[in-house]
């Protein structure tokens, strides 16, 4: 029998990695992080 489909009970969505990223409790690994092109406002909406 297929399961049903559940809905998501969360979202991680990383906006930008222009912030400083200096929080102590940020777990963002900016240092594995390359820049690269991000999204603009109009495409992200």
């Amino acid at each position: 029998m297929a399961s049903a489909l559940q809905i998501p009970l969360g979202l991680l969505a990383e906006i930008t990695h222009l912030c400083p990223l200096q929080c102590l409790y940020c777990s963002n690994p900016v240092e594995l992080e390359r820049p690269g092109a991000e999204l603009s406002a109009a495409e992200w909406a």
